[in-house]
């Protein structure tokens, strides 16, 4: 696979500070040098952020304004995932699913979104943090063969726990 995507962005000094005063999501070809800017900030009225490349180089998955959004490597078919992220987002190893945490205060799970059905399903929800007295997560991620999800959880009094669960 000869593509990357990276958060691209330009800083200036402000008031002696330096400052990011634009972003972008920048797709780059290894083998031909291509570069294409996808996504560039309007001055603060939008921010990109972590971008992640699909295994299959296909899709790319960022943060925009705290929302989590997917679009094809070329930049079409852009779609919100997610109204507020919570923690961290990856793609499975096969390509067909998106891992995400969401936060909908008071409400908060970990999700997956299947790319290729446009399905949501909720793994984990508030009642079953709740249950287990976990305040919030965060680090949700794939196993290396997408069989199993692993997530760190804040537990009040200032514990984490890992927990780890089947992906199906």
């Amino acid at each position: 696979l000869y593509k990357l995507v990276y958060k691209g962005f330009e800083e200036e000094l402000v008031d002696g500070n330096m400052t990011e005063v634009s972003n972008s999501i920048v797709t780059y070809n290894i083998a031909t040098g291509d570069k294409n800017v996808l996504r560039e900030s309007v001055e603060d009225e939008d921010y990109y952020d972590d971008p992640k490349l699909s295994p299959d180089g296909e899709f790319i998955a960022f943060e925009y304004n705290g929302a989590i959004k997917i679009m094809r490597y070329d930049g079409s078919e852009e779609k919100q995932i997610c109204g507020y992220t919570a923690g961290d987002y990856s793609f499975s190893p096969d390509s067909k699913k998106l891992l995400y945490g969401e936060y909908d205060y008071p409400d908060k799970s970990i999700q997956t979104y299947n790319l290729e059905t446009e399905e949501f399903e909720t793994l984990i929800d508030s009642d079953k943090l709740l249950e287990n007295d976990i305040d919030y997560f965060y680090g949700q991620n794939w196993n290396e063969n997408g069989s199993k999800i692993v997530f760190r959880a804040y537990i009040p009094d200032d514990e984490t726990a890992l927990f780890v669960m089947d992906a199906d």
